[in-house]
Formats: C-alpha cells, structure tokens, sequence
C-alpha cells in the first residue's frame, strides 16, 4: 500500500509527494482568504465572527469525534497505560523545552523591564502570545493526514494519542498564558484565570471525548458522522481566518525578529534531539512510534492561536504572520527529516546519509545564521537607540503566571 513499512520503506523521492500537498493546499486556502479580503467580499470584522464559531463549535465537534472513535480507526483497543505515556512526552516537551524558555526569554524579560520603568521590548499586545506560540502543534490539520498517509493505522495510534497532550498544551496552557498576559489585564486572578480555562468549549469537548473512548462507549455511527461532517470544516476556515489577517504591510523588521525569537525556541531543541539521534541512536529512526514522536514535534504553530489573538485583544496580524512562517519553516524541517528517516531505514538503521547528510547541516547552518542575526539586529538596534523612556510609576501593576501577589512599583 501508499503506508511505510519499518525497515521497508520507499524512497525520499516517492514519499515526499504524499506530504508535500498537504502543505499546498494550506497555502492555497490561507492565499484565497487573503484574495477574499482585498477584493472586499469579507472583512476582518467577518473574521472576529468565523473564529467565534470556530472555537465554539467546528473545533469542540472535531475534538469529540476524535477521541470517541480513536480505538475503531485504530482496529484495536489502546491500553490504558499506553494511553498515558505519549501525551506525557508531549506534555513533558513543551513544558520543559517550549514553555519555560520561552517565559525566561520573552516574559521574565518583559517583567524586568517593567520592574526598570522602561518601555518594555514586547509589548502588551504580543507578550502573551510569543509564549503560548512557543509550545503546541497543529496535529489536526498536518498530523493526522500526513501521518496516516505514511504510516497507516499503526503510526495513526501513536498520533492520536500524542494528541491528547497537545490538546492539554492547547486548550488549556496556552488558553492560561493568553489569559494571564492578554492586554488590559491588571493582575492575576488565579481563580479567574481557571474558570475562564475549563469554560473553554474545547478543552470541555476534549474531555468528553476521552471519557467517551476510555470507558468504551459504543460508537453510535450517525452521530460520529455528524460530528466528524461539521468538525471537518475546522481546517478550511481557520487557514481562510489566517489568511484575512495577512497583511503584508505590517510585516516590519522588528515583527520578523520577533517572529525568528519565536520559531528558534518552538524547533530549535526538536532540530538538535533529531540530529543527536541520527547520528549517535539512528536505530531508533526504523521504530514507528519514535518516528511519528519526532515529526509531531516539527509541526507548525497550531491555528488555534489565532481566534486567542481576536478574543483576548493581541496583535493579530502579527500572530498571522508568525503562523505562516511557522508552516513554511516545518516543511522544510519536515522534508529534510523525512529525507534522512528514509536514508536511515533503507540500511537499517546504519550510519550513511550520502547525499543528505549535507541537506541536514545546510538547514541547520541556516536556521542557525538567522538566529545569530536576529540576535545581532536586536542588540544593534539597542544600541543605537536611545534609552528606553521610563513608564509612568503611578500604580504600575506587574502579574506572572507562577503568583497572585500584586506587585506595586
């Protein structure tokens, strides 16, 4: 069949055509939502309305259905202790190597300079979002086809269970940081912040659905196919939502290097785990459940983030470029992996790339070098600049995830 098999697996040249229109036609409908708006048939306030039905209802529908009916798309009941260990890594991950840095490098930063009474480097518009965009993935959209398409229903499982950590991610720690930062906010409320979380009608439709698979409710085929109907519209309108927020004209220097911060801390450690397992462990590339763990950590900033942006008041333009971005960095990162897994299990998991052992080090020496420039601009550009200009200290109020002190500067 079209699905990879361990250790037999076709080559680069037959199975990237099977990923790489999966991301064209993302681009397609994010192009045709941006045509839709320039020629005045749909304006950004139209947007506002499509991403509340999103977020209530597409989304919720696609959440359930997923989950109730996991175990028969999968052929096999998924034990319950396996079920644990995938969503655990996925937590794990983005905690470890996706939340945390990103709140040293854009929150911590943005307290101190708080704390300092200068203006700070992010504004309140943004903030919240460079963080909640460093953790999560959009396994809905690319995942679930790419992963069934090369791995079958085998690779399937471990998707649909790494998926049920990143609804966590999604739904819920991201939902708090955007909540927490959103702009306007005075100080942290934790009870708040926590009804506002579990109201949200997708982290309820996912819960209802894991209970549902967990507890092997029978499938009632009419209503999965309802909900499986509505939920499919999910992907289509939230790349046609992303694509009326593009706007080219707000595209600035200062938003890319923003934009470049944010993706070196989303795939920066995916890249270099990668790289150290192809080279020291390259075994572990022939093993399904390895290969499928590595990839979902390469996938694109999740669609999500962008009906956030509208509800909470953040720079959504902004929030649009850095998704589009996303996707244009995770097809290139997707495609050199692929390309080296391929290398790898045609020799069994022996050492020798050949001709795509370059590949590896070119994206990596170049993701590396807009790193190094980005880091350089920024410090150019503050010293160049005059001192940032003290905020006004009368009744400054500074919040953080991790208090609900309230700090008076």
């Amino acid at each position: 069949g079209s699905s990879f098999v361990v250790g037999r697996r076709p080559p680069a040249a037959s199975a990237m055509p099977q990923v790489v229109p999966e991301f064209a036609k993302a681009g397609l409908a994010v192009l045709a939502g941006y045509g839709i708006k320039r020629l005045g048939w749909i304006t950004e306030d139209d947007g506002k309305a499509l991403a509340k039905l999103l977020i209530n209802v597409l989304i919720p529908s696609l959440l359930v259905v997923t989950f109730w009916t996991q175990n028969q798309k999968n052929g096999t009941p998924i034990p319950v202790a396996e079920t644990f260990v995938q969503p655990a890594i996925c937590v794990g991950w983005a905690c470890l190597l996706g939340l945390l840095p990103g709140w040293l490098f854009f929150g911590l930063r943005a307290r101190n300079d708080r704390i300092k009474g200068v203006t700070p480097r992010y504004p309140s518009d943004r903030l919240g979002m460079t963080i909640a965009c460093s953790l999560g993935w959009n396994i809905g959209m690319f995942g679930f086809p790419i992963i069934q398409q090369l791995f079958g229903a085998e690779g399937f499982k471990y998707i649909a269970l790494f998926d049920i950590g990143n609804v966590i991610l999604t739904y819920g720690v991201s939902y708090y940081v955007v909540v927490v930062y959103a702009p306007g906010e005075s100080q942290f409320d934790c009870k708040r912040v926590l009804v506002r979380i579990f109201s949200a009608r997708p982290l309820q439709a996912a819960f209802i659905g894991m209970i549902m698979s967990l507890t092997g409710l029978p499938v009632w085929q009419f209503a999965a196919d309802w909900l499986e109907f509505v939920g499919k519209s999910n992907a289509p309108i939230s790349l046609l939502i992303l694509g009326v927020y593009l706007d080219f004209s707000k595209w600035r220097l200062q938003n890319a290097v923003h934009c470049v911060q944010v993706l070196v801390i989303r795939f920066a450690p995916s890249v270099l785990v990668f790289t150290l397992i192809a080279l020291f462990r390259p075994k572990l590339l022939v093993n399904v459940e390895e290969v499928v763990t590595l990839l979902c950590f390469l996938m694109p900033c999740g669609l999500i983030v962008i009906p956030y942006s509208l509800e909470f008041g953040y720079d959504v333009h902004f929030v649009s470029m850095l998704v589009n971005v996303s996707m244009v960095a995770s097809l290139i990162l997707m495609t050199v992996a692929l390309v080296v897994i391929t290398a790898v299990q045609d020799r069994q998991g022996n050492v020798n790339f050949a001709g795509a052992w370059w590949i590896v080090l070119l994206v990596i020496g170049g993701l590396g070098g807009i790193a190094a420039a980005a880091v350089a601009f920024t410090n150019r550009r503050e010293r160049s600049s005059p001192p940032r200009r003290p905020v006004s200290d009368q009744g400054l109020e500074l919040k953080t995830p991790f208090t609900q002190h309230e700090v008076k500067v």
